[in-house]
């Protein structure tokens, strides 16, 4: 599982394998204007790879999350995510004090999770970063409570 790999593997090496788990290439190759996009994808893993300011690549992106039909990149908060479903889910910033967040009722968060977690047909990602580092703040964090509650569930299966 990539929760397993992830420490041994690069940034370039790790968006690789997450392209091979979500059986991406067969969609992609199959269809009529594959070149446009292999070429979307390498774009975005270069502007991925390229920056260590997320905030600005995102920028950098146009995303539409009106149009839940278009087979792009949607980026959505868990609520507009209710009722959706989507081939690839990837939940990012489940740091304490961010998913849960600081001082918010931990079951209605718990369900939050939940309807995440939930979006997904078949692959999910779930990350959390191990250091702030903005111009103002250069601090630990921690992970969620809920990826220390899911690894926990998947050893005792």
């Amino acid at each position: 599982s990539l929760i397993s790999i992830r420490f041994n593997l690069s940034n370039e090496q790790l968006f690789d394998k997450i392209i091979e788990s979500i059986n991406i290439k067969e969609d992609i190759n199959d269809s009529k204007d594959k070149k446009e996009k292999w070429e979307r994808i390498y774009f975005f893993k270069s502007l991925l790879l390229e920056s260590n300011d997320y905030k600005e690549t995102l920028n950098q992106l146009y995303l539409d999350s009106n149009d839940n039909n278009s087979k792009g990149v949607n980026l959505l908060t868990i609520h507009k995510a209710k009722g959706l479903e989507f081939k690839a889910v990837f939940i990012v910033g489940c740091n304490e004090g961010i998913l849960p967040m600081k001082n918010a009722d931990i079951e209605e968060e718990r369900r939050l999770m939940y309807v995440a977690i939930t979006r997904t047909k078949d692959f999910l990602l779930i990350s959390s970063s191990c250091l702030l580092n903005d111009s103002l703040t250069k601090k630990s964090l921690k992970n969620s409570l809920f990826i220390c509650e899911i690894i926990h569930r998947i050893k005792r299966v």
